[in-house]
């Protein structure tokens, strides 16, 4: 199997990533370029007696940041870069793929309901509109 040089990994890190980590290592030379990618979904929550939403997202977002650090820190490759954004997940998942001119992008495929009971919605667009080719990855 031939390696790619530019590799994006689509990660939730607040949920189990490590069958995504696993094909990476099969997919990778150890001096490929990795781009490691959480986006955080605006979030807003009410605080109790007050009289407006709270956005958390930058909340969340510092948390994602330290845990892609750590899992970051924690594989073998040597040229690792984090990216953690606010935003739509798969529009924030093209921008980045494009930016760094990335040849593989490897995303978990959920599932979902309908339409997107195969991939999942953030999957399927990624893999309708992505320059790069796309390894979906089944996360059940």
């Amino acid at each position: 199997m031939s390696q790619y040089n530019i590799i994006m990994v689509a990660v939730d890190i607040f949920v189990s990533y490590e069958r995504l980590i696993t094909r990476l290592d099969r997919m990778a030379a150890d001096d490929s370029e990795i781009h490691l990618v959480h986006v955080v979904q605006p979030q807003q929550s009410m605080m109790a007696y007050s009289y407006g939403a709270q956005d958390d997202s930058e909340n969340i977002k510092a948390q994602a940041e330290q845990r892609l650090r750590a899992l970051a820190d924690s594989l073998h490759f040597n040229n690792i870069t984090i990216h953690c954004a606010v935003g739509k997940v798969a529009d924030e998942l093209e921008y980045v793929a494009k930016q760094r001119n990335a040849e593989l992008i490897i995303i978990g495929a959920q599932g979902g309901s309908g339409v997107f009971t195969v991939l999942g919605s953030v999957a399927s667009a990624i893999v309708h509109r992505a320059d790069a080719d796309v390894l979906t990855v089944k996360m059940r």
